[in-house]
Parts: structure tokens; C-alpha cells; sequence
């Protein structure tokens, strides 16, 4: 019969699994700004620099060699981590006893509890999208290649580096809407096709991140928001738990006093999200997202 003997989580086994796991199941962290690495054991903030863009090039006094001051104006995006998620699973001792044989049973376990409260952080930062500054098409009419042109050329008004852009898009835009359109699939329009390897996950040459985690329009709507943007439009950071795996995240047993036989198993992070430049992201509408 088990005891107290079978607690056998033990951290040096499943640590290296929840972080792998966890890193895995970040969509949408791969493509913002991380600042993890700044962040200082005990600290709740992370300053980010912003050096001005306001300099210009003026005329140079032919006879005095004057130049005309710009004022320095730089400022700091502050990311607080204030934010604390978890995901939680009971066993009785009788139950820890039999997984604790099942390595392949352990590894699925692993794998959910990372999945979950990655998927949340992930809902969190693209949260963020919603504040951007500029936005495509409107929450009545079907998404088009033309919204997808306008979203790109307000990219480049804003001198967003092409090469770090990335589209956001649900698996019913991508798929149903997007992928319908003619020119996306058919040589004939331009010689060769957009999407020159098939239905891959780019478009225009930008790849595409698909995820269920996008932000609704409102609290009432089902509906969800599309997006384009660079990795500077947001930031965010885990903060290094007591205990933690170096990605940030930890796993923890605490058995149940009171005499019963059960032992939670917890994963958790602690982390912080923050607009950085409104400019550097477009919100992409449509009636089906």
C-alpha cells in the first residue's frame, strides 16, 4: 500500500521537463521584447531606456559654424511584475505511487501544467496589441489583401524594420478567410505566388504566428483582433522564483496536513507585460476572427 515515502515529484527531474515545456507552449513571447535577463532577484521593476527620435539635421551657419541644440527628451518604459499565475494538480500518496513508474505519465503531467499557465501569460502580453495606436478594416467587414497592404504601409510609415515584423492571426482568419483569398494561391496574378511554398506560415514574406490567445474587441465579443507588429511593441519578464527552473518557472509539492494523503503539485511564474511603442503595431479587424 503507499505512504508518505511515494512523494516523489522531485525537482531535479522535473524541473529541465515544466521549463521545456513552458518555453514551448510561449506563441506569442518569442515575438515581443524579452527583458528577463535584467531582471534583479528581489526586484519588482525593470527599466527600459527609449532614446528620442526627435533629432533632425538643420543647416550649419556658414560664417559661425552654429548648430541648432535638439533637447535631449529620452525616456523608460517601466515593466512591473505584478503579475502571478498558477496551475495546480492533487494526487493522493496512492496515486503519486503509481505515476512515479510512468515516466511517459509524468511527462504528460509536465507537459499540462507548463502548457497552462504559458498559455495565460501568452493571453496577457497579446493582450497588449489593444493598444496600440493604428488599425486596419473595421469589426463588420470580411478581411481582405487590401486591409493586410494597409497594415504594412502603416508599418512603414513608421519605420518598423520589415525584417522583425510578424503577423498575428487566429487559426478561423488565417485559414478561412485569408488563405480564400485568390491572389494568395494563384501564380497567374503575379508571375509567382505570394505564398511561393504553399499555405506556409508567411505572408508577404512576414511570417505568421496563429493562436487562440489574441485579444476579443470587447468584453462582450467573441470576435477576436489580428495584428502586426515588431518585438519592441511590447516587453515583458519573468522573474527568477525561489526555487524556479532559469526560465522562470517553478514546480513545488506541498502535501496536505491535517492527515489526509494528498500532496498539491503547483506550477507557477511571476512575470510583467508593458506596451512599449504604440507605433509599432497594427491592429488588424474583421467580421470572423
Amino acid at each position: 500500500m503507499a505512504t508518505t515515502s511515494y512523494r516523489i515529484f522531485q525537482k531535479d527531474v522535473w524541473d529541465p521537463r515544466i521549463d521545456a515545456y513552458f518555453k514551448m507552449a510561449l506563441v506569442a513571447a518569442p515575438h515581443f521584447y524579452d527583458v528577463s535577463s535584467l531582471v534583479v532577484p528581489g526586484a519588482l521593476t525593470v527599466r527600459i531606456p527609449k532614446i528620442g527620435d526627435n533629432f533632425s539635421a538643420t543647416a550649419v551657419g556658414s560664417t559661425t559654424g552654429a548648430i541648432t541644440n535638439t533637447a535631449v527628451t529620452d525616456t523608460a518604459t517601466t515593466v512591473t511584475l505584478n503579475r502571478w499565475l498558477a496551475a495546480k494538480i492533487r494526487f493522493t500518496d496512492f496515486e503519486l505511487a503509481t505515476i512515479s513508474k510512468s515516466y511517459n505519465l509524468r511527462d504528460e503531467y509536465a507537459k499540462a501544467l507548463a502548457q497552462k499557465v504559458a498559455q495565460q501569460a501568452d493571453k496577457e502580453l497579446l493582450a497588449l496589441i489593444k493598444s496600440v495606436s493604428r488599425s486596419v478594416n473595421d469589426t463588420t467587414t470580411a478581411l481582405g489583401s487590401a486591409d493586410l497592404e494597409s497594415a504594412l504601409a502603416i508599418a512603414e510609415s513608421y519605420y518598423c524594420p520589415r525584417e522583425q515584423l510578424t503577423w498575428f492571426f487566429t487559426p478561423k482568419c488565417f485559414w478561412g478567410e485569408l488563405m480564400a483569398i485568390q491572389k494568395y494561391y494563384d501564380a497567374s496574378q503575379f508571375g509567382k505566388t505570394v505564398t511561393p511554398e504553399g499555405t506556409l506560415y508567411t505572408l508577404y514574406g512576414i511570417p505568421v504566428v496563429i493562436s487562440n490567445n489574441l485579444p476579443v474587441y470587447t468584453a462582450a465579443s467573441t470576435k477576436k483582433v489580428g495584428f502586426l507588429g515588431t518585438p519592441n511593441t511590447a516587453a515583458f519578464a519573468f522573474a527568477p522564483l525561489e526555487g524556479g527552473t532559469q526560465g522562470g518557472i517553478r514546480l513545488t509539492e506541498i502535501p496536505k496536513s491535517g492527515g489526509a494523503l494528498i500532496t498539491d503539485v503547483i506550477t507557477d511564474i511571476a512575470f510583467g507585460v508593458k506596451i512599449m511603442n504604440a507605433y509599432h503595431g497594427v491592429m488588424i479587424y474583421s467580421t470572423g476572427m
